[in-house]
């Protein structure tokens, strides 16, 4: 058992889909808020487009059932508003947009705060959809971990480890293979005042239950072992593997 509460949220991007003919759209102009200020849902969740995804911001939880619970209010609480208007949430990772999609000047506006890799440390460059990538387009889900004893100096081999439990573990149940020639490389990161943004995951984990669960009990296991100094150097096969595999 964690010395200290750890909490654990998420923010995550997902397509807009229309229900009659099945076509992925731009989120740009169909839903409320905005970077800077999202629109706060009943359930609680923050929402606002993110380039031409629709961003989730869901809140922090230190009990499982409690997240679950609400990350299925939010999603049912968006399909009914996104029905009203024709569309459903999609469960596509990435997707190759028509050019009509993407005339607005937001559609172009990725990787607007650089995140940091933990096999460098130095910042990832932002992503550039230019040639056969120029429509592509991609949805992360990143959970954020608060926790006393996630100092500074523990960040990267925090991280590091979250690539060993579930970087690695998402090359076998993430089956999109286009995100990760923009996003998701080993180690992506964000060091944050109360922990850390662990950047490599799509969305695809908080479509089940099940991949909900197995992100949170993964995250408490690397925060025990963080505790009881039981985390150790991750191999560099895994930075490899994660970004080539």
């Amino acid at each position: 058992m964690s010395r200290n509460k750890t909490t654990i949220g998420c923010d995550s991007e997902y397509f807009l889909k229309e229900i009659t003919t099945g076509k992925i759209v731009s989120a740009i102009d169909k839903i409320p808020g905005t970077k800077e200020t999202p629109y706060i849902l009943n359930s609680g969740a923050g929402i606002h487009p993110d380039c031409v995804s629709m961003e989730l911001i869901f809140k922090f939880f230190t009990d499982f059932k409690a997240f679950n619970a609400h990350v299925v209010k939010t999603f049912l609480e968006v399909e009914i508003e996104l029905r009203k208007k024709g569309y459903e949430i999609s469960d596509k990772v990435s997707h190759f947009f028509d050019e009509e999609e993407l005339r607005h000047p937001d559609s172009c506006i990725m990787g607007c705060s650089p995140d940091m890799s933990a096999w460098t440390g130095d910042f990832n460059p932002a992503p550039l959809p230019v040639g056969d990538l120029k429509t592509l387009r991609c949805n992360g889900s990143h959970p954020h971990v608060g926790t006393k004893s996630l100092t500074p100096d523990k960040h990267i081999l925090f991280v590091k480890n979250m690539d060993l439990r579930l970087g690695m573990w998402s090359l076998t149940e993430d089956k999109d293979m286009d995100r990760r020639k923009l996003y998701g490389k080993a180690g992506a990161f964000r060091p944050k005042s109360y922990g850390v943004e662990y950047r490599v995951l799509s969305n695809f984990w908080t479509f089940t239950e099940a991949n909900r669960k197995k992100v949170w009990d993964g995250i408490l296991l690397l925060v025990k072992d963080l505790e009881t100094g039981k985390l150790e150097e991750v191999p560099e096969i895994v930075r490899r593997k994660i970004n080539h595999g």
